[in-house]
């Protein structure tokens, strides 16, 4: 199933994060927008997700509120009945994942 392989600042800019997404058969297409899905914090609590984008074949960019500050971790499906709303040309949806590094 699609899993998470990496996670980094985008060019250096700690408003948007890469996610770079393993084991997709073929692409990731967005079956329930908007996406809700991803959560982010760091250590002076949640930063808001303002926008999710689909980046073929098997990225994923999420562009934040405010820039993240020290210990920044995202989250995928970590709420109680979390929304799916991204999955592979299998209909397999991205594992969730919690605490994940962001570099």
């Amino acid at each position: 199933a699609p899993d998470v392989g990496t996670a980094t600042f985008e060019a250096g800019d700690r408003t948007r994060v890469l996610l770079g997404i393993e084991n997709v058969a073929g692409e990731l297409w967005p079956c329930v927008p908007p996406i809700g899905q991803f959560t982010v914090a760091d250590a002076g609590g949640s930063v808001e997700v303002k926008r999710t984008e689909i980046l073929k074949p098997n990225r994923v960019r999420l562009t934040l509120a405010r820039s993240a500050g020290d210990r920044p971790r995202v989250h995928n499906g970590a709420l109680h009945n979390p929304q799916v709303g991204i999955l592979d040309r299998e209909q397999r949806p991205i594992l969730g994942f919690y605490e994940v590094e962001i570099r």
